[in-house]
């Protein structure tokens, strides 16, 4: 996620040159196509406003694409390949989402079913970048050029949804500076190197995938319509605090601050991080079972046809009640450790619905920032049963796991 990255490696073929025109020419019309419906479904005006940014960041991935196009090479030999492949045709059009997701930076939310477009579009860039990679090592296309891509466009990402999120009003200002983290954590590692001042090369971690997917999960979400403050500030600050702690660490090993080899490193950082995975989540399924009682007792369940209704959709009253009893079920599978993943997650949308409904309490507010953690996390510690692993969040489809 953080590699700093180097000069293209060769000048590339004729080939990768006609195909990079190919697909600025491919996005050019995408975009085109897409203002014109703007203009026909919204506005003119607005479809203009849209295009304008949508274009600037269109241009800039084809401007990286471009700059690092010699570095299509295999990681492992140095190898030039000759076509793009499908794991960068897949970036691209990765990009392409992007792109017309933040064309809405200089727009007004839309109103109407135009409203989860933004959404929408950052929901299928992040589907893509899931498989990016793996068609590339399926095909066996995988390049340094992906892998320089991949952390471009990862960047890029997150600080165009971090600014439309807080354009939107549903995350806080400072969420656009921890947005640009990365790009201040490359300035930083250019400044040392100009200084001469030593630089670490980053270690591989498991844990800064999982951070990284968990973060920006939570960012499309902050695109939804029906999301608002202030549950969207309960749940911004569980997610942005492992992030930037993270961020934090990693910058203390490039500029060789912490050496994360040195025993009293590992003497310290590797248990207290083995013990917040293995006990935090515990106490948190616990704290979950105890806020859904009270609940219970206080006979309160989340209005689930309101919820609906901000929604604009409809539920009838066994819709409602079908809903209630999915949520108490997700809470003792929650307790339980079973599926704790995938349970939880049902319980982040009772809670934001309870705290969009009826407002923010301290346990509603609790239970959404307890459920908000627990993707992540895992089960911990009296699992019984998980095959929602963190396997599948370590690592990138098609590729082995790491320690």
């Amino acid at each position: 996620m953080l590699t700093p990255l180097t000069q293209p490696a060769v000048e590339p073929g004729r080939r990768l040159r006609r195909e990079w025109m190919l697909a600025a020419a491919v996005g050019g019309l995408a975009l085109g196509a897409t203002a014109l419906w703007l203009g026909r479904v919204w506005s003119p005006l607005l479809a203009a406003r849209w295009l304008l940014p949508a274009s600037a960041v269109a241009l800039f991935e084809l401007w990286l694409v471009r700059r690092y196009l010699g570095d299509h090479t295999k990681p492992d030999r140095g190898e030039p390949l000759a076509a793009l492949g499908a794991g960068n045709a897949v970036t691209l059009l990765r990009g392409l989402a992007v792109a017309m997701m933040s064309g809405f930076l200089a727009t007004p939310l839309p109103d109407g079913p135009l409203a989860w477009l933004p959404a929408a579009l950052c929901a299928g860039g992040a589907l893509l970048d899931v498989f990016d990679g793996y068609a590339a090592r399926l095909a066996g296309t995988a390049s340094r050029l992906g892998e320089i891509l991949d952390v471009e466009f990862d960047a890029l990402t997150v600080l165009l949804v971090s600014a439309l999120a807080v354009r939107y009003g549903n995350l806080p200002w400072w969420f656009v500076p921890l947005g640009a983290a990365r790009y201040a954590f490359m300035w930083g590692l250019a400044r040392r190197t100009g200084l001469g001042k030593p630089v670490r090369p980053l270690t591989p971690s498991a844990q800064r995938r999982v951070t990284a997917g968990a973060y920006m999960a939570f960012l499309s979400t902050m695109l939804v319509p029906v999301v608002n403050p202030p549950g969207t500030y309960v749940a911004a600050v569980v997610f942005a605090t492992p992030y930037a702690v993270l961020f934090l660490r990693d910058w203390l090993v490039v500029s060789a601050a912490i050496n994360p080899a040195s025993a009293a490193y590992r003497g310290i950082w590797v248990p207290a991080a083995a013990f917040a995975r293995r006990w935090l989540p515990p106490a948190l399924r616990l704290a979950i079972a105890a806020l859904v009682a009270w609940a219970g007792l206080q006979r309160h369940t989340p209005d689930w046809g309101g919820f609906a209704m901000m929604a604009g959709l409809s539920l009838s009253p066994l819709g409602a009640s079908v809903f209630s009893t999915l949520t108490l079920l997700a809470a003792g599978l929650v307790t339980a450790g079973v599926l704790t993943r995938l349970a939880a997650t049902l319980l982040i949308v009772a809670a934001a619905a309870d705290v969009l409904t009826a407002g923010l309490s301290l346990p509603n507010g609790a239970l959404l920032a307890a459920t908000c953690a627990l993707p992540a996390l895992g089960g911990g510690a009296f699992t019984l049963w998980e095959p929602e692993s963190d396997g599948i969040f370590r690592r990138r489809l098609g590729e082995p796991d790491v320690d």
